[in-house]
């Protein structure tokens, strides 16, 4: 991008966000606030990065056994505000179908501790809580040249689990996760909210690479996240998707205030964010 922008308009057009979102989102902050919000919603953020990024189904880790098809509505937006996450798609429903778990009898679907609070009535929002972090998530609906809306409640949001009380599967995926420092969990959530970004002049995508893997009905390119501590690893299935996050994530225009590129190679990228590092690992 060349000459001044304003910074929702730059957030915007590297998120994919509409305008008047990002706007809103940036509201009278000085930089973009992809990265800024509460404790809790960073917790949740990393949790929703572990989930999304662990395609890999022969992987050891609980996670695994859960199956968040967070690719199922194709090409997702971030457009994270200070105290929830909101998620922009064309169709919302098929998103929070997805996202939610189902106790009766008890499936390793969705995001562990998720529930459902309210929705528009058609369908356009629902908006839900997580337990165990206290924060929200919202899933709206946004036009899309690909795929026209079709609004609804479905099945899945109102047989949902209500009750505030975790589940014993639920707690043991939650316990499953290893001990996280805090500026490891700041690089995960970081991850999440860049997983639709694309930067405008087509030198680096992430997006719509994700975008493209599903309309082909491929692998998704994000196939295992995982780590302890100070140290986590994303292992990517092709190098675009390497070249993407490392240069979403600490590039001047959108990147995590602070992070840098401390080794590079034609299929690897290890990222430092104060005492923690994320190593992207691409093939060959």
């Amino acid at each position: 991008m060349s000459g001044w922008v304003s910074v929702s308009a730059q957030r915007s057009a590297y998120t994919g966000e509409p305008l008047s979102r990002a706007s809103v989102a940036v509201g009278d902050l000085a930089g973009h606030g992809l990265d800024l919000c509460s404790a809790s919603q960073r917790r949740f953020r990393a949790l929703l990065a572990l989930l999304a990024c662990n395609t890999d189904t022969g992987g050891e880790n609980q996670l695994t056994r859960w199956q968040l098809d967070w690719s199922v509505a194709g090409r997702i937006t971030y457009s994270p505000e200070q105290h929830a996450l909101v998620v922009l798609t064309p169709i919302p429903h098929l998103l929070a179908s997805a996202a939610l778990v189902h106790p009766d009898p008890v499936r390793r679907q969705g995001l562990p501790g998720l529930r459902p609070l309210n929705a528009h009535p058609d369908g356009l929002w629902f908006r839900l809580r997580h337990v165990p972090t206290r924060t929200l998530l919202r899933i709206e609906a946004v036009e899309s040249e690909g795929a026209a809306v079709h609004p609804q409640v479905p099945i899945a949001w109102e047989i949902a689990s209500r009750s505030w009380e975790i589940l014993a599967e639920e707690d043991m995926a939650l316990r499953s996760v290893p001990p996280m420092h805090v500026d490891a969990e700041q690089l995960l959530a970081a991850v999440l909210v860049r997983l639709g970004t694309d930067e405008p002049d087509g030198r680096w995508h992430v997006g719509s690479t994700l975008a493209r893997a599903h309309n082909r009905g491929a692998p998704s390119p994000l196939r295992s996240l995982w780590g302890r501590g100070r140290h986590w690893q994303l292992a990517c299935r092709d190098r675009a998707t390497v070249t993407g996050l490392c240069s979403a994530l600490t590039g001047p225009e959108i990147g995590l205030a602070g992070a840098v590129t401390l080794e590079r190679t034609r299929s690897t990228a290890l990222i430092g964010y104060r005492e923690a590092t994320l190593r992207l690992v691409g093939p060959g």
